[in-house]
């Protein structure tokens, strides 16, 4: 949004006018289309069409949403079933926010125990 220049309180405001002036269309509303509703309200609602424009522009889907659902069918299986969501929800980011085997590097930690830990 800043790299658009979209001023964010603006936008915030903008919405509440959008919303206002498009209670008129309360029979029509499921009709409308977001073009139609850009070029009815183009002026002074600068802002919050262009982050409704940003969002239309999104994929729906990514490579990171397909690895995290394959990641939670592998960690959610039927033999754990009964996993809550916060259990899975811990599971996954430890999953998916740690480093592979490869990439691990155990010097620090083994450093950090050696001085740090009490030892008879």
């Amino acid at each position: 949004m800043q790299n658009a220049g979209i001023a964010s309180e603006q936008a915030q405001m903008e919405w509440v006018m959008l919303k206002s002036h498009s209670s008129g269309f309360k029979d029509k509303i499921q009709h409308l289309t977001w073009s139609e509703v850009y070029h009815l309200y183009e002026e002074g609602h600068e802002n919050v069409l262009a982050v409704i424009d940003l969002i239309l522009t999104l994929p729906a889907s990514s490579s990171a949403n397909e690895r995290g659902f394959s990641q939670m069918k592998l960690t959610k299986t039927s033999i754990r079933s009964r996993m809550s969501n916060t259990t899975l929800n811990h599971s996954m980011v430890i999953q998916m926010a740690t480093p592979g085997v490869k990439e691990f590097d155990p010097d620090p930690a083994i450093h950090r125990w050696m001085n740090a830990s009490t030892r008879p």
